[in-house]
């Protein structure tokens, strides 16, 4: 019996991944030459003007189909979507972002607020940062934990963040004041 939407599982965030590159790179092509390229026999005949690639293998690229492409046929498919050299590869196993010729991230989408490159590099590279710290933490206080019944530790490692995230609070509500006043004009 066939699953219904009710009993489907959820999408991997490797497959996620693969479909929000593929969906990427589909408007990027369209972008490249709009009247031609808005469906894929438009386009194909421009992949067979540059490269060798097959219709097969650029529907999986902009499906999301697979991530298990070669060398020799991501350095086409960079070429191809105009991608800094090898992006492609280490963007669709999440080992880096989708970068274009220009420099311009295309994937993963940028946080919230950040307009520009420079910005959404930025803006990556701090958050990768904060949720590194904060995932090495919760990891760390797993580890504390050792020896304890199961429900036990969660709950001990819960009070333990929500400690962390209070003090957190009220550090960064203390130092913004002191910002404010520092900033504000005197009189």
């Amino acid at each position: 019996m066939p699953p219904t939407d009710q009993t489907q599982k959820p999408q991997t965030p490797q497959k996620t991944r693969l479909k929000g590159i593929g969906a990427v790179l589909t408007t990027r092509r369209t972008r490249f030459d709009p009247a031609h390229h808005r469906d894929r026999p438009g386009w194909m005949e421009t992949v067979r003007s540059i490269t060798n690639l097959s219709q097969t293998t650029v529907s999986h690229v902009e499906t999301g189909a697979r991530a298990d492409y070669g060398e020799d046929t991501a350095a086409k498919v960079e070429r191809l979507y105009e991608l800094r050299p090898g992006t492609f590869l280490r963007a669709l196993t999440g080992e880096g972002d989708l970068i274009a010729a220009d420099g311009e991230v295309l994937y993963p989408p940028p946080p919230p607020g950040a307009e520009h490159t420079r910005e959404r590099a930025i803006a990556r590279e701090w958050h990768n940062e904060i949720t590194s710290r904060a995932v090495g933490m919760a990891l760390d206080l797993q580890a504390r934990t050792e020896g304890l019944p199961d429900d036990e530790a969660r709950a001990v490692v819960r009070r333990a963040l929500d400690a962390a995230e209070a003090q957190g609070r009220l550090i960064m509500d203390t130092e913004l004041r002191a910002w404010a006043r520092s900033t504000s004009p005197q009189e």
